[in-house]
């Protein structure tokens, strides 16, 4: 198979921010001396650039958490990650959520430990802060070179050859010091016999005093990446441009094929879409990656046709008419496509392990300044949302406003920054309000009349019912004793309706919930009584019921699951106790090694507060999932304070 019939290969450079992804991508690109293709929206930014016989492309990820969806997006249709940590140990804890991002898609990870010019600790050191997260076991390729404190090369544990650095230029291969022969040697063994735990010859050559041949050791570790078995971890500086060579040719042997890749997705997709955005004068920008086949303008695609196909470089604008398998493109006019979907020619399709959809961990209130913008802001945000999968749009059951739910600050900034920008549209964004209700504080008797004579036939409807409180979480229910047809059948159902409508604001200037309704007796008039009239005396007996038993102010109440590093989960119990919040217990997380689920109980108004205090003990890392759970009275200052807010 010739260089350029290759199927172009894929990875996703991910890590925290400010560990220098973007400047490995661009190192690596530059490897082979040539220009690379460059797109990038904020968000991510794709390099395609040719690596001795193949071509490439790189996906920088966002590091920040609040953007992680887009990372998910991206990690489902590349053939390998490389997440990019600090030379720090105490760091590691920074990389624990990308780790466990790329382990619950089910992509290949490897680790690139960067600026290791600058660590003054032990390799094994930053590789066990990171294992502590890592549901697999890390596998160190590399043993450094040190001249004091500096490290100034490395020893391939594979090949067992040594070279030497030089900042802005390729290495040289020089012999393995004699000092450090042992230690080589020991790191080796621990290699080779991490291995074998997967692979029975290697385990019987190991067994039998006999090394394996470096070509075997080689194709055993391309097959532990594809597997998932073992997660490879190597070092460098990118900003240096050392130990980048020795990486990229790494992933070229042992990154799996696109061919692996598509059955690791499974039902061959032509295509998978993993970002998108809208752009002046071009409308909806799809990134794309050709898969099962090459993508050309007009072809079947998602259920309908692909429109006009652009190059990566954007600046040039130039028009392909075709993208070869593996290869990233963008296509723009093509509206059906949305980000984080793999698509044969009819329509969508589901990957054997389908990237995360992260739930909603904020809220926020939006409005456009300017009211013209009213009606255009709520379309832009569904077609934002179609391609944001974390982010939700909705109306506020109580107040009506627009809502946007998504993944903190950042991600509300970045949402608003895109409406100005591709839509012309400025917003401002507010802190929603709990959904308040209250409920009555004691059982009363109610007898209504509704009479009402203005001419020709009149109203009357005559009522009486027993209001009484019930359990938290009950709602209203209803029920009648009616003897001897003093209410006639036909009208009940007219004031149990007028009752609902009477409890939709109580005086309070909420919703009334949990209470319990018993109808008993009233009276009727053969020419007067209505639907209408026993309606209104339902809304309006109801109404007066309240006023006599007077309201409790009730206040959502939120079981809540922070998901965080187990190191963390001490710095975060002062918080929920400033967060009026109750401590539940909590576990370890079955699926993801390192981390805790600590289980709080949170009143609704404290709710807004939980995801700065969160990512505050958790140095940025922890997330959380909030469901209702019931309410809960609120009394004295405190509900006096939310009734003047109110």
């Amino acid at each position: 198979m010739t260089g350029a019939s290759r199927p172009s290969r894929a990875i996703a450079l991910i890590g925290p921010p400010g560990v220098g992804k973007t400047t490995l991508g661009a190192a690596l690109a530059g490897l082979e001396g040539g220009p690379a293709e460059d797109s990038g929206t904020g968000l991510v930014r794709c390099l395609s650039f040719p690596y001795i016989d193949e071509q490439w492309v790189s996906i920088d990820c966002p590091g920040a958490v609040d953007l992680a969806q887009t990372t998910s997006d991206v990690l489902q249709i590349v053939d390998a990650a490389v997440v990019v940590v600090p030379p720090d140990p105490a760091s590691a804890v920074l990389a624990a959520p990308h780790i466990r991002l790329a382990q619950d898609c089910g992509v290949p990870l490897v680790v690139f430990v960067n600026r290791i010019r600058e660590s003054r600790g032990r390799i094994r050191d930053i590789v066990s802060g990171l294992q502590h997260f890592s549901n697999g076991p890390l596998v160190v390729r590399q043993v450094p070179v040190r001249e004091g404190d500096e490290i100034v090369g490395a020893i391939d544990l594979i090949s067992e050859r040594a070279w030497r650095y030089h900042p802005g230029k390729r290495s040289d291969l020089v012999e393995i010091p004699a000092e450090l022969r042992d230690a080589e040697a020991e790191a080796r063994f621990s290699l080779l016999e991490a291995m074998s735990d997967f692979d029975e010859e290697l385990l019987e050559q190991i067994i039998e005093d006999r090394i394996p041949p470096c070509d075997t050791l080689f194709s055993l570790c391309q097959r532990l990446l594809a597997e998932r078995a073992t997660i490879p971890v190597f070092f460098g500086d990118a900003g240096e441009g050392v130990g980048i060579n020795r990486l990229m040719k790494a992933l070229r042997h042992e990154v799996p094929t696109l061919e692996k890749t598509i059955e690791r997705l499974g039902d061959s997709p032509l295509a998978g879409v993993f970002h998108a955005h809208y752009q002046k004068h071009l409308g909806k920008v799809t990134y794309v990656r050709a898969l099962a086949g090459a993508l050309r303008p007009a072809m079947p695609l998602g259920g309908a046709k692909v429109g006009q196909i652009l190059s990566l470089d954007g600046a040039k604008g130039q028009i392909l008419d075709e993208v070869a398998p593996g290869a990233v493109a963008k296509i723009v006019k093509t509206e059906q496509l949305n980000a984080g979907t793999l698509y044969d020619a009819d329509g969508p399709v589901a990957p054997a392990q389908p990237a995360p959809i992260l739930e909603p961990q904020a809220s926020v209130t939006i409005a456009a300044k300017e009211s013209k913008d009213e009606v255009r802001l709520s379309e832009a945000l569904n077609r934002l949302a179609e391609d944001d999968r974390a982010l939700a749009v909705s109306h506020d059951e109580d107040s009506g406003t627009l809502m946007m739910s998504g993944q903190g600050d950042l991600h509300f900034r970045q949402v608003a920054d895109a409406l100005k920008a591709d839509f012309g549209i400025e917003v401002t964004l507010g802190e929603p309000r709990p959904s308040y209700r209250e409920t009555i504080a004691k059982s009363v008797d109610v007898h209504y009349r509704h009479k009402k004579q203005s001419g020709g036939s009149g109203q009357f409807a005559d009522i009486k019912f027993t209001a009484t409180p019930a359990p938290r979480g009950s709602g209203f229910s209803f029920e009648e004793t009616i003897h001897g047809g003093s209410v006639p059948r036909q009208y009940i159902p007219s004031v149990e309706e007028g009752m609902r409508q009477g409890l939709e604001k109580g005086p309070l200037g909420f919703p009334v919930t949990d209470l319990h309704v018993k109808l008993t007796d009233g009276q009727h008039h053969s020419v007067d009584s209505s639907d209408i009239a026993f309606k209104i005396a339902g809304q309006m007996g109801i109404r007066e019921a309240i006023e006599q038993a007077g309201s409790v102010l009730l206040e959502p109440m939120y079981e809540v699951s922070c998901h965080v590093p187990d190191s963390f989960t001490g710095a975060l119990n002062p918080r929920i106790a400033v967060l009026h919040g109750q401590v539940l217990g909590f576990e370890r997380d079955p699926d993801h090694e390192g981390w805790e689920i600590l289980k709080v109980m949170l009143p609704g108004q404290s709710l807004h507060r939980l995801l700065g205090e969160l990512r505050g003990a958790t140095q940025g890392t922890g997330r959380y999932v909030a469901r209702f759970s019931h309410y809960q009275e609120v009394y004295g200052r405190e509900a006096e304070a939310v009734l003047q807010q109110a």
